[in-house]
Parts: C-alpha cells; structure tokens; sequence
C-alpha cells in the first residue's frame, strides 16, 4: 500500500468517525475540503516522485503549509486546516478500527535510517 492509498484510508476512516459524531453538515464540508486538499496535495506531489513511498510524512506536511503560506492563506487558515488533519491522525489512532498501527504514521517526520 503506497502513502496516498494510505491517507486515503484515514480520510475515510476519519470522515465516517467525524459523521457519527453528529457534526454540522458545514463542520463536516470544512473537514472533508481540508482532508481532499491536503489529497491533492499530496497526488501532486507523488506526480513529481517526491512523495514517501508508504507513508505521509513531516516534509509532506510541511510542504503542503509552505505551499499554503506561498498561495497566500492566512496563518490563521493555515493553522486551522493543521489542527483539522492533526485532530484526523488522533481520532484514527483513538478509534484504529481494521487500520493496522503501520498506517498511522501521517504527519511522523521520516528520516532516512530510521526504524
């Protein structure tokens, strides 16, 4: 499984645990719009072949913010749009389901070498 089946394993994941918490339907647009732009994201990125192969990692995540800032997006925005895929990452951990342990590593800095 390659790093964007993967995270879109935990979007999915993360999107059906936010529904069933009975959020705003706009909660819910606002979550799924930042899940499929941080997707996007990281498709464009993987065209390129500067995407981790199994998984999602810091350098991603801290492209997609420098790619933000560069676009013009607020830090305010840029925050926001942070919290909502950290807060995807914990509930996917909180409520792993069928997601093995391997796949929670979005958002882990990789570095080569290391275990």
């Amino acid at each position: 499984m390659n790093a964007i089946d993967r995270y879109e394993r935990l979007q999915k994941k993360y999107l059906g645990l936010a529904k069933r918490r009975n959020l705003s339907p706009c909660t819910l647009r606002n979550y799924e719009s930042v899940t499929d732009n941080l997707k996007d994201f990281l498709k464009r990125r993987a065209e390129q072949g500067i995407i981790g192969e199994e998984y999602v990692t810091y350098d991603d995540i801290e492209a997609w913010t420098d790619e933000m800032m560069e676009n013009g997006s607020k830090p305010s925005t840029v925050k926001q749009k942070l919290v909502t895929i950290g807060s995807c990452a914990v509930h996917v951990i909180a409520h792993r389901g069928n997601i093995p342990h391997s796949g929670l590593q979005i958002g882990s800095r990789q570095t080569q070498g290391s275990d």
